[in-house]
C-alpha cells in the first residue's frame, strides 16, 4: 500500500540521518514527526508513540517551548493520546499547543484553527457537546476566512461539525456538511484516499441512523473498497466499517450476510 511505501521511505531517511550526524537536527525531528503521523493514519499507535516523544524532546532542546514546531509536536502527541483514549493527557497537550500558537500568531491563524478543531473533536468524543460545538464553530470560521472553501482543512472542519451534529441528533444539518466535505476531499485527495473514506463512513453511519438503509449500504461498500486498497484489511478502520455493515445487514433482515461481515470483523479485531 502507499502508506507502507511512504513509511519505509521515512524509516530509511531516519537511518541515514542517524548515521550521518547527531540525532539532534531539525530535519531528523521532522522526519520522526512525519513517520509518526503516517502510523496514526493506519492505526499503528504503538509505533507512533516513541517517534512523537523523541520529536518533542529534540524540538524542546533545539528550538525551545515557544516555537510553532514545538506546538506542532505537542498537538500530534495530543492526537495520539486521543486515539489511545488518554483524554486528559490529550487535552493538556492541545491546551499547551494553543497557548504557544496564540502567543506567536494570534487566533486568526491556520495552526491555531487546526489545534482548536482537534480539541473540539476531543470534547465531542468525551460528550462535552457544548464545548465541542463552540470550538469547532470557531475553528470553522477561522478556516473559512483565511483558507477559503476549497481547502482540505475547511473540509476537515466541516466533517468534524457534521460528526457532532450527527451525534446530537441534528441530522438535517449534518448531511449536507458531509456532502460538501466529500466534494472538497474528492478534488484535493481523490476518492481512493483514507481521509475521503473516513468522511464517507461517517456519512454512511448517519444514513443508517436516518433509516436510509440501502443508501447506507452503498456507502459502506465503497468505504471498504477504498480502505482495502489504501490501508489494508488488517486495520481497526477496516474492521470497524465491516462491523457497521454487519449491523446494517441485521437491520435489513439479511442475517447471513450480517453474520459473515461481523465474523470477519471479529477475526480482524482479534489479530490487532
Amino acid at each position: 500500500a502507499g502508506f507502507d511505501s511512504a513509511a519505509y521511505a521515512y524509516k530509511e531517511a531516519i537511518d541515514i540521518l542517524e548515521r550521518d550526524t547527531a540525532t539532534m537536527k531539525t530535519g531528523y525531528a521532522s522526519t520522526l514527526n512525519t513517520l509518526g503521523n503516517l502510523y496514526l493514519e493506519i492505526d499503528r499507535l504503538e509505533e507512533a508513540e516513541p517517534l512523537f516523544a523523541q520529536c518533542l524532546q529534540i524540538r524542546e532542546r533545539l528550538i525551545g517551548k515557544e516555537n510553532e514546531q514545538y506546538a506542532d509536536a505537542l498537538s500530534n502527541s495530543g492526537n495520539l493520546r486521543k486515539l489511545q483514549g488518554r483524554y486528559q493527557e490529550a487535552e493538556a497537550y492541545y491546551r499547551d499547543a494553543l497557548q504557544i500558537v496564540e502567543k506567536r500568531f494570534g487566533k486568526l491563524h491556520r495552526e491555531y484553527a487546526r489545534i482548536l478543531n482537534n480539541l473540539g473533536n476531543l470534547y465531542r468524543i468525551t460528550n462535552d457537546f457544548d464545548s465541542a460545538e463552540a470550538l469547532l464553530v470557531e475553528a470553522f470560521q477561522i478556516r473559512s476566512t483565511i483558507l477559503g472553501k476549497a481547502h482540505p482543512d475547511y473540509a476537515r472542519n466541516l466533517a468534524s461539525l457534521a460528526n457532532l451534529f450527527s451525534e446530537i441528533g441534528r441530522y438535517e444539518q449534518a448531511l449536507p456538511m458531509y456532502d460538501e466535505a466529500l466534494l472538497v476531499q474528492e478534488k484535493v485527495f481523490g476518492v481512493q484516499h483514507p481521509n475521503y473514506a473516513v468522511t464517507l463512513h461517517n456519512k454512511a453511519v448517519l444514513l443508517r441512523i436516518m433509516g436510509k438503509y440501502f443508501e447506507a449500504e452503498r456507502q459502506y461498500l465503497r468505504v471498504l473498497e477504498i480502505q482495502e486498497k489504501s490501508i489494508g484489511k488488517k486495520t481497526d478502520a477496516y474492521a470497524n466499517s465491516l462491523r457497521n455493515l454487519g449491523f446494517l445487514y441485521h437491520l435489513l433482515g439479511r442475517n447471513e450476510e450480517g453474520i459473515r461481515s461481523l465474523c470477519e470483523a471479529r477475526d480482524i479485531f482479534g489479530q490487532l
